[in-house]
């Protein structure tokens, strides 16, 4: 009897230890900040810029793009400056210089897919001078050439910053950005 009384105690001991270990096993929280990230190749690439815990509005910035270009399966390339771009057409034609002046087609909508311009929709491309536009059309538009065609990503610092742009686009925005060069002289 006394064997059975120490066996009975040590399966409910046993029981009683097995039972902690799942309960903190299976409470381990996540924490509210903290992202599952998605896996496979596109993920890979994008997610080792993903910052936890964002402090600046660059690195929000910098997460709203990589999880926005994800969502849009695009093979990005980040920039020093934060910029993303996708180059979707190249030619053998020199790349555009700052100061040279352009004619481009463009369409550009928020992250959330609000489209605020397009002069594809007008029908009527733009003319400007490289160097007086927004600092990631600036930028972008060096790595492009005549006959190009890019998608630019934009964090909020590279287009309109804490200011946003009348209605259209709100402060801290970043922007997505179809380009096509049809001229540059």
């Amino acid at each position: 009897m006394k064997n059975f009384i120490y066996t009975l105690g040590f399966v409910a001991m046993c029981s009683l230890v097995f039972t902690m270990c799942n309960a903190q096993a299976g409470s381990k929280e996540v924490s509210s900040t903290e992202k599952k990230i998605p896996t496979g190749p596109l993920a890979e690439k994008l997610y080792s810029n993903y910052t936890d815990n964002p402090q600046s509005q660059a690195q929000i910035d910098q997460n709203k793009i990589i999880d926005y270009a994800f969502s849009k399966d695009m093979y990005v390339v980040k920039s020093n400056s934060g910029l993303y771009y996708k180059i979707v057409k190249s030619t053998d034609e020199p790349n555009i210089q700052r100061g040279q002046t352009i004619t481009a087609h463009y369409k550009g909508v928020t992250l959330d897919g609000k489209q605020f311009d397009s002069s594809y929709d007008r029908d009527q491309p733009i003319n400007f001078q490289i160097g007086q536009v927004i600092q990631g059309w600036n930028e972008g538009l060096l790595l492009m050439n005549k006959g190009a065609k890019a998608e630019l990503i934009i964090p909020s610092q590279l287009a309109y910053g804490t200011g946003g742009y009348g209605d259209l686009i709100g402060p801290n925005e970043p922007l997505h950005f179809q380009m096509e060069i049809i001229d540059v002289r």
